[in-house]
């Protein structure tokens, strides 16, 4: 197989759809993710959803960079510096895999109360499909 015809590279515009598409899908579950607010907090559970945050953020950013380039290599200014747009797209990826396995590990790790594996039961769902699709 030929790797290198056009046909086998999306366009730029798809690549920012399917970015906003799955922002969306993982906004949606954040969302609806309420994190019970008690007296003693299960940090692990905070963190797995701060986590998913940041995954959420680099999609955002990438898909902004891609927007503003109109190229995966063209480099964009953005917060004072300058990013090519597959380097941002890269580290998003890299932030949704990690996202995805610390909230594997709290909702496998046998020690996590039952009532906060089901409160991320939604967003351990969509972060674990939008990791695989994006990055496996």
């Amino acid at each position: 197989m030929n790797l290198h015809r056009s046909s086998d590279v999306p366009s730029i515009n798809d690549v920012i759809d399917m970015l906003d598409s799955y922002a969306g899908l993982l906004e949606l579950a954040i969302e609806r993710t309420s994190v019970p607010v008690e007296s003693v907090p299960y940090l692990p559970t905070r963190h797995a959803v701060r986590c998913c945050c940041r995954g959420l953020d680099a999609l955002h950013i990438a898909s902004i960079g891609m927007n503003c380039a109109q190229s995966f290599t063209r480099p964009v200014l953005l917060n004072g510096r300058w990013f090519r747009p597959v380097d941002l797209l890269r580290q998003a990826l890299e932030q949704l895999e990690g996202a995805a396995q610390v909230v594997k590990r709290h909702q496998l790790g046998g020690v996590t109360p039952s009532a906060n594996q089901a409160t991320l039961a939604e967003l351990a769902d969509r972060i674990h499909h939008v990791e695989q699709d994006l990055v496996g």
